[in-house]
């Protein structure tokens, strides 16, 4: 503990970014918004809640029915519906209430109707623990995964010390073209509403213990009300509003020219947890330099067991770090075959890597606070738009902080190296200008979203140079604030900001729609690949088996290499060797 304080001190001493200054932290209100008031009781030892809603309807909106959203269905397939609504009603009366899908609930309410009442229940699974870090994952592939299990991301449930509960509540769905936006989620990609809404949230939590994270701020201090404890928390101009309720975590807090920033970990992972603060307050100053004000008056960090190969994930003024890159509990074979190959000597490298990708990740997602919170998009019918583009900000903000030749290392590993992996694994290229249910695999929408499609912009500075590239893209940043940007305007914005707008035009549909991923981001070599993340490390005899089982055109099982047993997992009661 102490080792760690003197780190955690010494961090904070080199810290770079103190002073400053941003001309805004709160949303500008151009016009009225759709508005949550919520009322919500959740029993921590059932893992039950209960909740009613007030619903400002946004006006004007679509002919018929309302359609409300029941996220978290789409992520737990099996059994019963987790969340479900049991009344509605508008202007006192009752509203007839068809289910029209696992996520689609239809209100038949009055055209004339502003408001209406929803009366819903809810449970809460419980989502094992993922025991080792997947492949996936290791490679930076940070919105790659998927809910093949059932279970999603880890976002909607209970795992050990922490209870998620992203999309607790129905939600309206997005209108698109003058209509409800029904479409099912893909299993694939994110799910949920994109909207801008004002929210209000009066919380009970009951029979348990925990401190409730959200975005927003709050109204009222967390005091003890008879057996249950209450809060009330608001948040104007967001997209989404998660809730978190965590136990036996700690708060590392910093500040950043009025903003503050939250770091929550569990309490082994402080050293990691401070470096993760560290990062999203770099990545916030550099950020908020490029691409203009940051839009909420906090960010909270929290560390959270992800599934499903996801890194992170973002929501406004909040995002979620997968807790295997605050320390790994296990690498199962993966972490085998690195120890047989390195020996003692690649625990050091093993740290570095995961630095990084710690690193990484937390820029990834806080760039997400501009692309998709800020300038909204269509995450679903157009991942193109914002995900590359937030990997490569991610990159950048690296490359202001530390030099511009680790952002660009960090690109080549996040990005570069991912598709050339997917490719060593059988992935195909392909173009990325499509929906996320066009991609055939979570490994495809990967590859290509997460890998090939964010060197576009590395390639548009080389020809643009990086001033107008950024000029055109802080001009994007403002002319859609608070908006939402159609599938093209990313696009015809950086070509009219080019010099040359038909080169930048002729780079763009290379990237975007045609299959020139090898041509223009290279083959690798397993051994290559190891060398990029793990710098001296010899494979020896074992670089030309695997190459031989990628090569064969299937996935890679490690478990297959001769004479390699995965390591037993760890007694989950016994404490975790750092």
């Amino acid at each position: 503990m102490t080792s760690e304080l003197v780190l955690w001190a010494l961090w904070a001493a080199l810290d770079p970014i103190a002073g400053l200054q941003a001309a805004e932290h709160a949303p500008a209100r151009a016009r009225s918004l759709p508005r949550y008031e919520l009322d919500v009781r959740l029993d921590l030892t059932a893992m039950q809640l209960e909740g009613q809603a007030r619903i400002e309807l946004p006006a004007p909106r679509p002919a018929g029915p309302v359609v409300l959203r029941l996220y978290p269905n789409a992520w737990i397939k099996h059994g019963p519906p987790s969340l479900r609504v049991v009344s509605a009603r508008a202007s006192g009366a009752p509203v007839r209430v068809e289910v029209a899908s696992r996520t689609n609930v239809r209100l038949h309410v009055a055209a004339s109707a502003r408001v209406i009442d929803v009366r819903w229940s809810g449970s809460l699974p419980k989502v094992p623990r993922q025991d080792a870090l997947s492949l996936e994952t290791l490679l930076g592939a940070l919105g790659g995964g998927s809910d093949d299990d059932g279970l999603g991301y880890g976002l909607y449930g209970v795992t050990g010390h922490s209870v998620a509960l992203a999309g607790f509540y129905p939600a309206l769905a997005d209108v698109r073209q003058g209509r409800w936006d029904d479409a099912e989620p893909a299993p694939i990609g994110d799910s949920g509403p994109n909207h801008l809404c004002d929210v209000r949230l009066r919380l009970e939590l009951r029979r348990g213990r925990g401190v409730a994270v959200t975005p927003g701020v709050d109204v009222s201090p967390q005091a003890p009300s008879g057996p249950a404890s209450v809060i009330v928390r608001q948040a104007a101009s967001v997209r989404d509003f998660p809730l978190f309720v965590l136990h036996e975590y700690v708060a590392l807090e910093a500040e950043l020219a009025g903003v503050r920033v939250r770091s929550w970990v569990r309490p082994e992972h402080r050293a990691e947890g401070g470096r993760a603060l560290g990062f999203a307050k770099s990545a916030l100053y550099a950020l908020e330099r490029r691409f203009g004000p940051y839009p909420y008056v906090g960010l909270e960090v929290v560390e959270l067991p992800l599934r499903g190969g996801a890194g992170g994930a973002e929501f406004p003024g909040l995002i979620v770090v997968a807790d295997t890159l605050y320390a790994p509990p296990d690498l199962g074979p993966l972490g085998a075959l690195l120890g047989d190959a390195g020996g003692a000597s690649a625990a050091p490298e093993l740290g570095a890597m995961m630095r990084e990708l710690l690193e990484f990740t937390v820029a990834h997602e806080v760039a997400h606070q501009w692309w998709a919170m800020l300038v909204g998009s269509d995450a679903r019918r157009a991942p193109f738009v914002d995900e590359p583009l937030t990997s490569w900000s991610a990159a950048l903000a690296i490359g202001d902080a530390r030099g511009d030749a680790v952002g660009r290392a960090a690109l080549e590993r996040n990005a570069r190296a991912g598709y050339q992996m997917a490719r060593l694994l059988g992935t195909s290229d392909g173009p990325v200008r499509r929906p996320v249910t066009g991609f055939a695999s979570k490994n495809a929408y990967g590859a290509l979203v997460y890998g090939k499609a964010p060197m576009l912009f590395s390639h548009l500075e080389k020809r643009m140079g990086r001033e107008p590239l950024l000029r055109a893209l802080r001009g994007y940043a403002d002319a859609h604030r608070f908006g939402e940007a159609s599938p093209g305007a990313l696009f015809e914005a950086l070509a009219s900001g080019a010099p040359d707008p038909a080169a930048a035009r002729a780079i763009i549909r290379r990237f975007l729609d045609e299959r020139r991923g090898d041509a223009d981001l290279g083959k690798a070599s397993v051994a290559e690949l190891v060398q990029r993340f793990l710098p001296g490390m010899d494979l020896g005899p074992m670089a030309p088996m695997l190459e031989q089982l990628m090569g064969a055109g299937g996935g890679l099982e490690l478990e297959a290499l001769p004479g390699l047993e995965p390591r037993p997992r760890r007694d989950p009661s016994s404490p975790r060797s750092r």
